[in-house]
């Protein structure tokens, strides 16, 4: 490992460079599916309860040995319900061929494989470790919540009550009991569900009621609320009327709602019940319904509500549903949320949608076809691994600034079936969820399953499951947990050591039924304490534990960082008698801030955030900020953090946004940042937002590696941006011999450039990089330092590949190179005069709006000429000119400023069309070459492995014209099963639901025109390199923006594919799209391809006037007596024809 010195003028930083494995280039970038809103449904079930009774105390119901045993009839009765009811677990997944792919399994990329070893206490044991119920049935379902003074324990079908000190205050009491009297209340079926709804005080249970006919219309649900929150008082006990079997029911609490969802693929899956009318005792609360029509594929699956510890969501905010989705059933592997907006006024216009699909690190559900899954000791009977859904609970909570939910499931860590428990924190800052961090706990061999997850007040995290393996460990149950500390940092390791609930001492040999569910949960009391209770051994005995991680001792973790001046330039650049702005970011509990501004105005403040700060001094200064709480302080300065620079003398000095550690990336024959075998041309890294600095002079540039075969010459290069954000105009240059560039990599490690004068920086930025000068074949190899993937977000790095720049995207790395600019503020500095237009193509009597993009010097006054403008000159800074006469005109801008002045002319720069002629134009979007991008399985504009319906184009931009003819479509591949196969084109109107990501509120909506093209005519022109024209026959009207597409063939393992060019990643503007369902679309940005793409769709647009006349022949060479064919082709609609033949 090589140590060099990397040092950035007037400060010094010291780093080890680190070696990461080799990394592949792709030639495409993985589609994350961020966002994915479905079709909003309305209820197809709106009813009130079907009867309610307030029951007897609890404490005085008979137990369910005073019951009596079920009979050896309704032993049985109950199996074949259960059996006829119970949907199919871990359904065999779809062969992937063609276009679609089997995506590799192997090792989670989240698995954490140590076990964390932090103790949580002084005494690390539970708290409290005793006996609940064995159950009878099997899978017990076992599950239970704590209350002010209670526990209170179901399994499958009967409920204990506990004190807080572990002792039974009831007897095993059958679960109907709590019904008795309602409709449906004479049979205990079973999926027991108790919860504790603490922001009322009261307890919720649930189970389902089965006539014994799958599909009866007399299923019920049976929920009671308790009326004091003493479980063994009274009860308010409902029975609702569902139209199928709520199998697998979960409930979560709302402030508007009880939620539920049950695993019922043909008719309502999700519910929600009137909390507010339950808990006063009303006779009458309603219960509405839906059909989910977005249901992952798993067959077997419930999505889970989400259940609200701690205060409740924003008032307003709709109930929220969660679930996994394995992409191996279809789509990619995400979680899924979503909304039920319940109106309980008009319960007919509640609604229910997905609103998000969140992509998250690859996992794997699959542990084969059948419920045989988890080995254990002694017996070749397995047991169940239940790993297609997320299990109880998904816990939300509200933390005031921003929303958490904590979720898990069970995934196979190394495709050898090994199970680990897949964990996620998800946070909402805003309006959006995002995983905020995930990880896989299997720190051993051993399998681990039926987990269930929860935070506590002081962002502790709680996680319990079953744990077995073939040879020693029996059905057991352990937990682990993420400190507070941890949490702070997001890392996705459970640091918390695993702790014993209880040892196995048996296998289960009578079938392969386990758990089914468990249940961790939080004492109301205190908000810290975890109780979790689950399954273990043979014969489904369970147990209850409380354990208590150590409450945060330590003072807050205090950081922040500067809001504006918005630059990631270190130090920050104000000028003189200029103000910035700060924004704490400091984590753990916060009594007290004191903020500390050097020679800032005014220097303290004691607020979170402080307002407005003043610096009237030249000169570098510090920031800091003490945070305290009753367990210290904290305080963080940072040196040296604000530079202020003179107004009134030129200043220079370097640009560094450089964050992290700077980092060697190497490929299988080169490196990433550099020479390799992919040809990487030139390097480049982005400077937005430089503050006050107006010139560039040069920079300094620190190497991976440099190694001189031919002696060339390596030409470093200043860019302006062009029109897409990539490197456009070369600025200045360079040349400096690679050997002396070798020589400075063997000695100081870095290469100062000096483009030999200042350069004005534009509007938007610069690009400072160097020309790669040759190949690893030729011995010359030149490569940057970057920094780490995970130290930034800022993905300021560029690579030049042919003639298409692009970040590090394409290495799925998002980097900064390591270099540096050399900058200089020059007051005296004179403008350097540009601007633009919009548009620029106008019809006779339109107007141009004109905007100012000066840059070097700020100008203090314009001087515009308008040739053939009205009128024809301007002095304002941002003027608009009408132009009434058609014609090509040139527009000149003078800008100046006490310093100089500076002209720009650009000419036949506005065209202007005859309103009484007929014009028409072809409307482009793409920026440079026609590319075609491959995925694992096909096209990212075409036929691909994610089963891509239909890809567009959008078109805002069309004005002055005001019909569409046709449209030329540039195919890119194409491949013919079948001949007889035509490729549908339509043009849509942009009033579809908003974009799946939420960018954007249209897509393509009507359907205004649509035509066929035969695909062997495309294959044709493909194989040709000719475009393929369609017309419309009737020319649509453009009545505002529009989309034009193609409808993609069904994928199959032998079906026709086809895919249209693209310009290149990030080019040009984010107005390509695609449909994923019906009705769902997506732009290319929004879906995930890592950039947006233009699709090479060209429409025929033309405003009306007199016809344009244009023709085609069947051929042009004839001999005697054969005739020719004609086809008029004239725009604008002609009325009459006039040939002539001579």
């Amino acid at each position: 490992m090589r140590k060099f010195t990397f040092l950035f003028l007037s400060f010094l930083i010291s780093y080890s460079v680190s070696f990461s494995q080799n990394v592949k280039k792709t030639n495409q970038t993985a589609r994350a599916n961020t966002y994915q809103p479905s079709t909003t449904v309305n209820p197809t079930v709106i009813r009130t309860a079907l009867d309610f009774k307030v029951t007897i105390p609890l404490s005085e119901m008979p137990t369910s040995a005073e019951v009596g045993p079920l009979t050896p009839e309704q032993i049985e009765e109950f199996k074949k319900i259960k059996k006829e009811h119970k949907l199919e677990l871990n359904a065999p997944k779809d062969v992937r061929n063609y276009p679609f792919f089997d995506p590799s399994a192997g090792p989670d990329p989240a698995w954490q494989q140590t076990m964390g070893t932090k103790s949580i206490s002084d005494s690390k044991a539970p708290l409290l470790n005793f006996a609940g119920q064995t159950c009878g049935a099997s899978p017990p379902d076992c599950n239970g919540a704590a209350g002010p003074n209670h526990f209170m324990q179901a399994v499958n079908s009967t409920y204990v009550v506990y004190n807080k000190s572990g002792v039974a205050l009831t007897g095993m009491i059958n679960f109907n009991t709590l019904f008795n009297g309602v409709a449906g209340a004479s049979r205990n079926d079973g999926d027991p569900i108790v919860l504790y709804d603490e922001q009322a005080d009261r307890w919720l249970v649930a189970e389902f009621s089965l006539d014994g006919t799958y599909g009866a219309t007399t299923d019920r649900m049976l929920v009671a609320v308790s009326t004091t929150n003493n479980p063994l008082g009274t009860w308010y006990a409902y029975s609702f009327d569902v139209d199928d079997m709520p199998d697998y029911m979960k409930f979560g609490v709302w402030q508007d709602g009880y939620y539920m969802a049950t695993n019922n693929s043909t008719a309502e899956d999700v519910y929600v019940f009137e909390r507010s009318v339950m808990l006063a005792g009303g006779a009458s609360p309603q219960m509405v319904g839906f059909d989910n029509p977005n249901r992952p594929a798993s067959g077997f699956h419930c999505i889970m509500p989400l259940d609200n510890d701690g205060a409740f969501a924003p008032a307003g905010e709709p109930g929220q549903f969660i679930t996994i989705n394995d992409g191996a059933w279809g789509g990619a592997d995400q979680l899924w949320i979503y909304e039920l907006d319940v109106n309980w006024t008009t319960p007919a216009s509640s609604t229910f949608a997905r609103t998000q699909t969140i992509g998250v690190n690859a996992f794997d559900s699959n542990f084969g076809a059948t419920w045989d899954n988890i080995g254990q000791p002694g017996t070749a009977q397995e047991v169940d691994a239940i790993p297609q859904i997320l299990m109880f609970r998904a816990q939300y909570r509200n933390w005031g600034t921003n929303q958490t939910i904590v979720c898990a499931h069970t995934v196979d860590v190394d495709n050898t079936d090994r199970a680990g428990i897949r964990w996620y924190e998800l946070q909402n800052t805003g309006t959006t969820w995002s995983v905020r961090q995930q990880g896989t706990y299997s720190p051993s061999a051993d399998d681990r399953w039926i987990p269930s997850i929860a935070m506590d007040a002081n962002h502790n995290i709680g996680l319990g499951y079953n744990v077995a393996n073939t040879t020693s460990i029996y059905p057991s149950i352990r937990y682990c947990g993420q400190s507070a500390t941890e949490n702070a940092a997001a890392t996705g390791v459970m640091d918390i050591a695993e702790e014993s609930i209880i040892a196995g001492t048996s296998s289960k040999t009578d079938n392969n039924r386990w758990g089914d569910y468990a249940e961790m949960c939080l004492d109301p009391t205190n908000d810290l304490t975890f109780w979790f209770t689950s399954q273990y051994s043979n014969g489904a005995p369970t147990r209850i534990a409380t354990f208590q991680f150590a409450p945060i001792t330590t003072p807050p973790n205090t950081n922040f960082t500067i809001n504006t001046p918005n630059t990631i330039v270190r130090p920050v650049p104000i000028l003189q008698g200029s103000s910035a702005t700060f924004t704490d970011l400091t984590t753990g509990t916060v009594d007290s801030y004191l903020w500390a501004f050097e020679s800032g105005t005014p220097a303290t403040a004691t607020t979170q955030n402080p307002g407005t700060i003043t610096y009237n001094t030249v000169g570098e200064f510090n920031v800091s900020l003490t945070t305290s709480n009753i367990y210290g302080d904290s305080t963080l300065t940072r040196q040296d953090y604000i530079k202020v620079y003179s107004t009134t003398a030129e200043t220079c000095d370097t640009l560094v946004q450089f964050i992290g550690n700077p980092t060697i990336y190497t490929s299988t024959n080169g490196y990433v940042g550099g020479t390799n075998e992919y040809g990487c041309a030139a390097i480049s890294e982005k400077f937005t937002d430089v503050g006050l600095f107006n010139e560039v002079y040069g920079g300094r540039f620190y190497w991976a590696a440099a190694n001189n075969g031919t002696s060339p010459n390596v030409t470093f290069v200043m860019w302006a941006p062009d029109a897409s954000g990539n490197p456009g105009t070369q600025l200045a240059t360079t040349t400096i011999p690679l050997a002396t560039i070798v020589n400075d990599y063997n000695t100081v490690g870095y290469t100062d450039v000096n483009f030999g004068s200042e350069i004005p920086i534009p509007t938007d930025g610069f690009f400072i990089g160097f020309l790669i000068p040759g190949t690893p074949a030729s011995g010359d190899t030149l490569a940057i330092l970057t920094n780490n993937d995970i130290n930034s977000a800022d993905n300021t790095g560029y690579s030049l590949y042919g003639t298409t720049w692009e970040t590090y995207d394409a290495w799925t790395l998002s980097l900064m190179n390591a270099i540096i600019a050399f900058a200089c503020y020059d007051p005296f500095l004179p403008p350097v005069a540009n601007f633009s237009g919009t548009p620029t193509t106008v019809m006779g009597g339109s107007t141009v709006a004109f905007t100012d993009l000066s840059y070097g010097g700020t100008p203090t006054s314009w001087s515009w000429t308008f040739v053939g403008g009205t009128p024809g000159t301007a002095t304002t800074q941002n003027p608009t000119i009408t132009y009434n006469t058609p014609g090509y005109y040139a527009v000149t801008l003078t800008a100046t400023n006490a310093n100089g002045s500076d002209s720009e002319t650009k000419t036949n720069y506005i065209h202007v069309l005859d309103p009484n002629a007929c014009n028409c134009s072809q409307l482009d979007h793409v920026v440079g070459n026609e590319v075609v991008y491959t995925t694992t399985g096909g096209y990212l504009s075409g036929s691909n492995e994610y089963a891509d319906k239909v890809k567009a184009e959008y078109f805002a931009d069309y004005a002055p014209f005001t019909r569409v003819e046709g449209v030329y479509i540039r195919f890119g591949a194409v491949h013919v099963a079948n001949t007889a196969t035509n490729i549908t084109i339509n043009l849509y109107d942009d009033n579809g639901a908003a974009s799946g990501g939420g960018t954007h509120t249209f897509s393509p909506g009507t359907v205004l025109a649509t035509k066929t093209v035969p695909i062997t005519t495309i294959a044709a022109d493909v194989a040709a390199g000719d475009t393929t024209y369609i017309d419309f026959t009737t020319p649509v009207t453009i009545t505002g923006p529009f989309f034009i597409g193609f409808v993609i063939p069904t994928p199959s393992a032998t079906s026709d594919s086809i895919a249209v060019m693209t310009g290149v990643q990030g080019a040009g503007t984010d107005d390509g799209w695609e449909q994923w369902s019906d009705n769902v679309w997506y732009s290319y940005t929004e879906a995930g391809w890592g950039g947006s793409f233009n699709n090479a769709i060209y429409p025929a647009v033309c405003s009306m006037g007199s016809p344009l006349a244009d023709f085609t022949a069947n051929t042009t060479t004839v001999g005697a007596g054969q005739s020719v064919t004609f086809t008029d082709m004239s725009y604008c609609t002609p009325t009459s024809w006039s040939w002539t033949l001579p």
